[in-house]
C-alpha cells in the first residue's frame, strides 16, 4: 500500500510530501544564591515541511508548538507560493493535527485549493521527505555547538536555504 502511493504521488505538479521536525537543544542553567541549583532541560523549536515532488524544492514554517497552527500556516504559505495551482495535492502522515476542527476549517477556506492525501499508518519510510529531516539533523542538529536557540534555528534554516539552492542548480543543468 505505502509503495502504491509513493508512485501515485511521485512526480507530477503541486504534490508536495509533507510532515514535521522537532530541533531540539539541551540547556543548563546553574546559579548561586543560599543554594546551588542545577538544572537540564530540553528546549524545542518545529518546523513544518513541504518536499515539491517534481522540483524537489523545499518550503516550510517554524514555531514553537507542534500543532494545528504549524500545519495551518503550512497551508496558508504553500496556498501563497503556488498562486497558479488549481489544486495542491499534499501527502501526509496520520498526525492528529492535519485532521483538528482548525486545520478542516483552512483548507476549506482555500476553496479546495488544497487536498489531503493520508499515507497509511506506519509509512515514514515512504515519506520522501523525511529524508530531507534526517539530513538535517545529520549535518546540522546532531553535532552542533550552538549555545541558544536562535543560533541553531538561524544554522538549520540556512541549511536548508543552501539545499534549494543546489537543487535548484541541480534542476536548471538537468533542463
Amino acid at each position: 500500500m505505502c509503495k502504491q502511493i509513493s508512485r501515485k504521488y511521485s512526480a507530477p505538479r503541486f504534490v508536495f510530501w509533507t510532515s514535521k521536525v522537532s530541533i531540539g537543544l539541551r540547556r543548563s542553567f546553574e546559579w548561586f544564591g543560599s543554594v546551588f541549583k542545577r538544572f537540564e532541560g530540553l528546549v524545542r523549536r518545529y518546523l513544518a515541511g513541504a518536499l515539491d515532488a517534481g522540483t524537489g524544492r523545499l518550503t516550510w514554517v517554524k514555531s514553537d508548538r507542534k500543532n494545528s497552527l504549524l500545519f495551518i500556516a503550512l497551508l496558508r504559505k504553500l496556498a501563497g507560493c503556488n498562486p497558479k495551482a488549481e489544486v495542491i495535492h499534499m501527502v501526509l502522515d496520520n498526525f492528529k493535527i492535519h485532521e483538528s476542527k482548525a486545520a478542516r476549517a483552512a483548507v476549506k477556506e482555500l476553496n479546495g485549493r488544497v487536498a489531503l492525501h493520508f499515507l497509511p499508518p506506519y509509512c515514514p519510510d515512504d515519506n520522501k521527505i523525511e529524508r530531507v529531516w534526517l539530513d538535517v539533523h545529520g549535518n546540522v542538529t546532531r553535532n552542533h555547538r550552538c549555545a541558544e536557540m536562535p543560533e541553531l534555528m538561524a544554522n538549520v534554516e540556512s541549511y536548508l536555504r543552501n539545499r534549494n539552492n543546489r537543487t535548484e542548480r541541480t534542476v536548471r543543468r538537468a533542463a
